[in-house]
């Protein structure tokens, strides 16, 4: 019996974290659309926050520079 629940929670784990994976991907979709529109492209490249965590990785780490849209699927 506990085996069954066990096997359950794990397909119910698995199902919610597949789906967030989805919406994740459609949040990103979704903010490219709209950052093109934008006429600041600063705004999508985020030069300021590339550059500090350059600036402070760079002994232990290679930073690459990440947009916007990156940046909030990651955050998702």
């Amino acid at each position: 019996y506990k085996s069954i629940i066990h096997f359950c929670l794990v397909v119910l784990c698995v199902t919610l974290v597949a789906g967030q994976d989805r919406d994740c991907d459609h949040l990103q979709f979704r903010c490219e659309a709209c950052v093109r529109t934008l006429n600041d492209i600063s705004d999508n490249r985020l030069p300021v926050f590339n550059n500090e965590c350059r600036a402070k990785l760079r002994r232990t780490w290679r930073w690459r520079n990440v947009g916007r849209c990156e940046l909030t699927k990651l955050n998702c």
